[in-house]
């Protein structure tokens, strides 16, 4: 997250994407949701692309941020900015583009609101012990 703030860009997406890719998948695991396949004996990773279609992803991102991770991280037809960042397809120029921006804004937004509602709940269950 530190390079975007500082406008490395670059950099940034380079990190973030397979970094948050990972982090869906842990989500998703936690959600009991299934983020491989089993294929020729071995286990075999579904990529971001797959896993936000199941059902796990809205119910625990939201309607709003699957949507945002699907059009500007997934979809054929617009940016796909995970699928040109893993193939090494994506040039400076996508990795500085609006689309990319957009991107490291969705992610830090769900960050924030992960580690905030976290607080809550902690400070909750804080509050229950001392009373």
């Amino acid at each position: 997250m530190r390079a975007g703030y500082c406008g490395e860009m670059v950099d940034a997406m380079h990190i973030l994407m397979p970094q948050f890719e990972h982090i869906v998948r842990q989500v998703l695991q936690g959600a009991e949701a299934l983020t491989a396949h089993h294929k020729d004996g071995l286990d075999m990773e579904v990529a971001l692309t797959r896993l936000v279609d199941r059902p796990q992803m809205a119910e625990e991102f939201g309607d709003g941020s699957k949507l945002d991770i699907h059009a500007i991280m997934c979809d054929r037809a617009g940016p796909n900015l995970r699928n040109d960042l893993a193939h090494g397809l994506a040039n400076e120029e996508a990795c500085e583009s609006a689309h990319a921006l957009y991107a490291w804004w969705v992610v830090l937004q769900l960050i924030t609101e992960t580690a905030a509602a976290a607080a809550a709940q902690n400070e909750a269950e804080t509050e229950k012990v001392i009373t």
